[in-house]
């Protein structure tokens, strides 16, 4: 379980809270991999496997090459994907 971006221990210290945990990270409201890519933040993210060709745009994990990521007029990301032509 996460909190403002503190790891509660649910192991050995059930209820200790810790500023972190090596190798874990909140994300999206759940204790994940530190492997994993967060876009968002503790509270709303979405958790990704790593790839160096997607960036995260708000809460997506969208393809670089592809995709432009901008706000909208209320702060919020927005993705517009343009199509490659070969």
């Amino acid at each position: 379980m996460c909190t403002q971006s503190t790891v509660v221990n649910v192991g050995r210290s059930t209820g200790r809270l810790v500023d972190s945990y090596d190798g874990v990270q909140c994300c999206g409201g759940h204790v994940v991999s530190g492997d994993l890519v967060c876009c968002g933040d503790d509270i709303t993210g979405q958790s990704y496997d790593r790839d160096r060709a997607k960036s995260c745009c708000g809460q997506q994990h969208v393809d670089v090459l592809t995709t432009h990521c901008c706000n909208d007029s209320h702060g919020r990301a927005q993705v517009s994907t343009t199509t490659v032509s070969k």
